[in-house]
């Protein structure tokens, strides 16, 4: 009997080992059946696979890259999926780091290059950015037309890029310590923000836009080779047609007089910061963009005071541009009549002001330049040539 008992508990301890190791396979099973592989192509070269997914607009973009050698690498991105599906898109930092592409090749499906999508690229030389163009009329049909932020930053052997025409800003950081970049051309660029060339130390010549309405000092900072032209000890950068474009920095902070050219457009923010010598500056009236920001630490010698506000100008018109209000604790300030811009900058230190008196006509109000950020959120109404009622209510967005 006792027998009969210890064969039956050894036959019931042997199924239940069996049933427990088919338990084990079928979850391992179950769990390798839900392991998703990620979707790749591969280039003609073979150099190496390309991994893409859907980014948030439900369009195919390059997520990874993974390479099949340590040699250098001319890379041609892959156009399509193998489902045929194109690939419109780079996400950031794809190829971030990689030091065995040489040059590179994108697509005219690609709309944008995510930001540091190619940063520390540290032997990539050359980017070429296909383009599409309608053969009868002209018309760019299909090409890169965003790039993200220091997408090509740290790449120190680059030395050759064309931007598309539909490339129209130059973001933070884009081309920062490309060390071998010598000339790029930004005639189709009206914005370039702040770095998108610093430390491009062997930089020499940049052509800009009549169109730029918008770029600072601090993107060229440690472009010490860059190629400006000189006029009365003013450093500027200029376009094919206006060599004076863009004011960008005195040639020595030591300046004591200042006539900016007739023919210039922009002052660069903090253009003459520091100039603690200056006694003496007039603008051109040719100016459209100026920044309170770019006359930060110069002694007030160089403002016009005028009902509590500082201003800069021409020997005609010493009232052109209003920099600031000398006395920022008022409910109640006086613009001058002779008033053609207003920093973004002018009311920043207010935080009471309520009524603006212009002095010139509603007419003559809707003239002024100024941008949307210049009320310093606050709400102001503006009464104009003496008038009790306010032209305009809530001014906030009042002009882009």
């Amino acid at each position: 009997m006792k027998k009969i008992l210890s064969l039956l508990i050894a036959g019931l301890l042997l199924v239940s080992l069996v049933a427990c190791g088919d338990s084990e396979t079928d979850t391992d099973t179950d769990s390798k059946s839900n392991v998703v592989e990620k979707e790749y192509v591969e280039d003609e070269a073979k150099t190496g696979k390309f991994e893409y997914d859907t980014n948030e607009k439900g369009e195919l973009e390059i997520t990874r890259y993974e390479a099949n050698t340590v040699n250098e690498i001319d890379l041609v991105l892959p156009t399509e999926a193998k489902d045929g599906r194109l690939i419109t898109g780079i996400k950031e930092g794809v190829f971030k780091g990689l030091s065995t592409i040489k040059s590179v090749k994108i697509p005219s499906s690609y709309e944008y290059i995510g930001d540091y999508a190619f940063a520390g690229c540290n032997i990539l030389e050359t980017v070429t950015i296909d383009v599409k163009i309608d053969e009868e009329t002209g018309e760019i049909l299909e090409c890169v037309e965003n790039i993200g932020t220091g997408a090509f930053m740290k790449c120190t052997a680059l030395k050759s890029i064309t931007l598309p025409s539909v490339v129209t800003e130059i973001p933070e950081h884009l081309f920062s310590e490309c060390a071998a970049l010598e000339t790029i051309d930004l005639s189709n660029i009206i914005s370039i923000q702040n770095g998108a060339f610093t430390k491009c130390s062997s930089l020499k010549k940049v052509t800009l836009s009549d169109e730029l309405d918008y770029a600072t000092r601090k993107a060229f900072l440690g472009c010490d080779k860059l190629e400006y032209t000189v006029e009365d000890g003013l450093c500027y950068l200029g376009s094919k047609t206006n060599k004076t474009l863009l004011l960008v920095c005195p040639e020595s902070l030591n300046i004591e007089k200042a006539t900016v050219s007739a023919n210039t457009k922009i002052v660069a923010d903090n253009a003459f910061i520091n100039c603690t010598d200056i006694k003496s500056l007039k603008l051109s009236d040719s100016i459209k963009i100026i920044n309170g920001t770019s006359f930060e630490s110069c002694p007030d010698d160089i403002y016009t005071v005028y009902e509590n506000g500082k201003y800069l100008g021409t020997e005609e018109n010493p009232y052109m541009v209003l920099i600031s209000i000398e006395m920022p604790n008022v409910e109640d300030f006086t613009i001058h009549k002779d008033t053609k811009i207003i920093t973004d900058t002018a009311l920043a230190e207010t935080a009471t002001l309520r009524d603006i008196a212009f002095e010139g006509t509603a007419k003559d109000w809707q003239a002024i330049i100024r941008s949307a950020e210049w009320t310093n959120d606050l709400t102001v109404y503006i009464y104009c040539d003496g008038s009790s009622d306010p032209i305009i209510e809530p001014i906030a967005d009042v002009q882009d």
